[in-house]
């Protein structure tokens, strides 16, 4: 709190004495006080009388406006929107905020300023004496109302990635003995499951929805009871199966929901997939081959 709006507060409980009222405020020096005093009477806020017990003790004492300005506040702050609107052409508004800071400081009132103040701005503002805080609390609750809005707009994304094991062109199988390679061929006229040695296992025919995604989870659930220590497959792909139908056909590759204890839980299947084209079918070939014979 400044001294002059120190003094305005000590006085308004009634006159005081020089001395009286410099203990009042903690005891500055006197010639500080009285030169408060003296910007104080001058502005009108205090005026001097003399008591009535015929002594010619002086005493201090608040005039109404002093008492306005008391109950008013104990800051002032300037408006800095029509400076913040003439920049760069600030020479009229900035004397205009000069004289009006200069005014409240003489009067013992703290000198804020504020309203559209930014980098390129707020220079010339924050260099006036007479200011003593900048208010960007305006930027702040901005920031407190566009933060929560954003989170609330905000559309998150989950993202799996899931670790492939592409073959490379010229990989090399080891020789294996009763080896099973599981296959998974993904066509628009089905879903072929095989094994790569043995031959096709099983053609499961598409629903009216989609391909039967529940009959693939299954067969497949029979097959990992039967090799129980096998984490691989291969899912070969016709070009034109939707990205869908691959990440839904995947996530069956992987896991099975299963009840367990009396409550649905994830089933690790074949979590090792590598991707690669589908071969044309056989069906279709035979077809082709009927049509062009003579």
């Amino acid at each position: 709190m400044s001294l002059n709006a120190q003094i305005l507060r000590a006085l308004a409980e009634g006159p005081l004495r020089l001395a009286e009222l410099r203990r009042e405020i903690g005891g500055p020096a006197q010639s500080t006080v009285r030169g408060n005093l003296t910007k104080l009477t001058e502005v009108g806020a205090l005026q001097k009388q003399t008591r009535n017990n015929g002594s010619s003790v002086r005493e201090y004492e608040l005039t109404p406006c002093g008492q306005e300005l008391l109950l008013a506040a104990d800051a002032v702050e300037l408006h800095t929107g029509a400076y913040c609107h003439a920049f760069p052409r600030t020479e009229r508004e900035l004397a205009r905020l000069t004289a009006a800071a200069r005014q409240a400081h003489r009067a013992g009132l703290a000198v804020h300023a504020g309203h559209g103040l930014n980098y390129d701005n707020v220079l010339a503002v924050a260099r006036l004496p007479e200011v003593e805080e900048l208010n960007i609390t305006a930027f702040m609750n901005l920031m407190v109302i566009l933060v929560p809005f954003l989170l609330m707009t905000a559309v998150f994304s989950r993202i799996t990635i899931l670790e492939l094991n592409l073959p490379a062109g010229n990989a090399q199988e080891p020789q294996a003995t009763q080896r099973f390679d599981l296959e998974i061929t993904v066509r628009a006229a089905g879903i072929e499951v095989s094994d790569r040695q043995g031959g096709l296992l099983r053609r499961i025919p598409p629903t009216v929805s989609g391909q039967d995604l529940a009959q693939l989870s299954e067969l497949l659930q029979q097959i990992k009871a039967r090799f129980p220590d096998k984490l691989d497959a291969t899912l070969l792909l016709e070009p034109q199966i939707d990205y869908d139908t691959v990440v839904q056909v995947m996530d069956k590759v992987r896991i099975a929901r299963v009840i367990q204890a009396g409550a649905l839980q994830p089933a690790e299947l074949f979590p090792e997939i590598a991707i690669g084209d589908a071969p044309m079918d056989s069906v279709k070939v035979a077809e082709n081959s009927r049509v062009k014979s003579p």
